[in-house]
């Protein structure tokens, strides 16, 4: 299959995300202060891929993960190493060479598995400085992303200007990434694919990418019975990869 770096699928998640982002840009040049932008949703959905492929698309955009362990002043180094700068010892040395970098050359941050900032005030305060020096923000996380953040700091809550809610893929967004992402006519059958994925997207892509190789094995027009081989497949390999895990957690 296809990366979703090479195809992102065109989902209703994804176009509020762009015209969000699209909103978000506008906003900052016109007016900063409002600068900050939420996209949450459950497991699977696709917030990941979205975050990655939009940081690749648009120069002026960086994506980071952010890290179970990060401290403020790890934060500062790591966007300041995104940035291309040098790694510098001091939060405040950081946080210097960061503000002259976006004044030069103005960069989206994106940053992935915010939920892991939202833990700390003090990350979301470092976080607020960074916005409030110019610096636009995408924070992509879990549900309840933007409550956490409410409850944290109402001060960097008052920065988001909008949230976007990755909600469950459909079926029409199966058809299209089957297509665009493996090559594959599914002939009816997304309905029922969709309905096996339960809204998950990352589940849908495993499932079509199963059904790939069955067709590949087997070259054919695709049918139901293609299909369940592909789930049976599926659900073999994910048996097998739990006791792999089982195993080395003894």
């Amino acid at each position: 299959m296809r990366s979703p770096l090479e195809y992102l699928v065109q989902t209703d998640n994804v176009k509020r995300s762009l015209f969000a982002v699209s909103e978000l840009k506008r906003r900052h040049l016109a007016a900063p202060g409002r600068s900050a932008l939420v996209i949450q949703g459950l497991t699977g959905r696709g917030k990941t891929s979205f975050a990655e492929w939009y940081a690749v698309q648009d120069s002026l955009a960086e994506y980071l993960e952010a890290d179970p362990d990060w401290t403020a002043s790890w934060l500062m180094r790591d966007v300041a190493e995104v940035l291309g700068l040098g790694r510098a010892h001091s939060t405040e040395d950081n946080k210097r060479g960061i503000v002259a970098a976006q004044a030069r050359r103005p960069r989206l941050l994106v940053i992935d598995e915010a939920d892991r900032i939202v833990r700390s005030a003090r990350l979301l305060d470092t976080l607020r400085g960074l916005h409030d020096a110019g610096a636009p923000l995408v924070l992509v996380g879990e549900t309840g992303l933007w409550d956490g953040i409410n409850r944290k700091s109402p001060r960097f809550a008052d920065r988001v200007g909008q949230v976007v809610e990755f909600g469950d893929i459909s079926a029409r967004d199966v058809e299209d990434a089957a297509l665009n992402l493996a090559d594959l006519k599914l002939n009816g059958l997304a309905d029922y694919i969709h309905a096996q994925a339960g809204g998950n997207f990352r589940r849908a892509a495993k499932i079509l990418g199963e059904l790939e190789q069955v067709c590949k094995a087997n070259p054919g027009e695709i049918n139901r019975g293609r299909v369940d081989l592909a789930l049976q497949n599926l659900r073999l390999a994910e048996a097998k990869e739990k006791r792999r895990a089982a195993g080395g957690r003894k």
